[in-house]
């Protein structure tokens, strides 16, 4: 299938190829230059905030978070995945990916603002194929980072080796396997969610976005001022309008957190064992 190019056709300079790509282009001919109607029509109505995240960054905890103040989005929500673009494109017969992206923000749009998490390459790939251009020129970007990467990193690790990567509220509490200690696996994680981040940085340079950063310890330690921050950089206080607003926050988490003595050790463990200065390592 041919496939057009916005930008740069060339994976190695411009990174937007990956697993997700490849399994939509393989189910949809992607055309913009035929307007979807449907799709153009509804992004008007509406406010895409991309959430731009790295695994284990602390995305659905803001995605959770934004949930229970009423925005529709749920943890777990990742759309530009290839096998929730195949699940639903089976279960209603989409005819393409446009209507599938309609279906998308009808579901989630309760509000003016839809919240939709996206990987680099996603994003990446959005871009190129024109898609962001066409649809979406007026979305508004958060990149959710973590502070300490290597927490992050250990983090990953343990949800990889053990398979559980977010645990919901309603879900019984089981133990967690057991897992043993592996400096050099934790060290490949973190060197790919550096990676993750630094392409971020470059589509952002690139395409002279200008993204909000949510850190995840900020959001852990203090939600509300956190969303007050970042409604106020995105100029959204409006869709974030009082105290009875916030109130909702209140309520139970949907998600649970994860991190236990293990992550704890884990990440004492690693620190110390790839200390240059020992007082470092604190």
């Amino acid at each position: 299938m041919t496939m057009t190019y916005r930008f740069v056709q060339d994976a190695e300079l411009y990174p937007d190829v990956s697993h997700h790509q490849e399994a939509i282009e393989s189910r949809y001919r992607i055309d913009v230059g035929a307007v979807h109607q449907g799709l153009a029509r509804i992004v008007s109505e509406k406010q895409i905030v991309f959430v731009c995240f790295s695994n284990r960054s602390g995305s659905n905890l803001l995605i959770d978070t934004l949930g229970r103040l009423g925005f529709g989005c749920k943890a777990g929500d990742e759309f530009f995945n290839a096998e929730a673009v195949v699940q639903y494109g089976e279960k209603f017969g989409f005819p393409s990916f446009e209507d599938y992206l309609e279906f998308v923000i009808k579901l989630r749009g309760f509000r003016r603002l839809v919240f939709m998490k996206v990987g680099p390459h996603q994003l990446a790939w959005l871009a190129n194929r024109g898609i962001l251009g066409t649809y979406f020129p007026s979305a508004l970007y958060v990149m959710v980072e973590r502070a300490d990467k290597a927490s992050q990193a250990v983090s990953l690790y343990l949800a990889d080796m053990t398979g559980s990567y977010m645990r919901l509220a309603e879900e019984p509490g089981e133990r967690r396997a057991e897992v043993d200690y592996s400096g050099l696996e934790i060290l490949l994680r973190l060197k790919r969610i550096i990676d993750t981040t630094a392409i971020f940085h470059f589509l952002f340079a690139t395409h002279s976005i200008r993204a909000h950063v949510v850190r995840y310890e900020e959001l852990d330690a203090a939600p509300r001022a956190t969303l007050e921050r970042m409604a106020a950089a995105l100029s959204l206080e409006n869709d974030f309008p009082s105290r009875w607003f916030y109130a909702l926050l209140g309520g139970a988490p949907r998600i649970l957190r994860q991190s236990d003595e293990l992550n704890q050790r884990f990440v004492a463990r690693f620190k110390r064992e790839f200390a240059i200065d020992d007082r470092t390592a604190e």
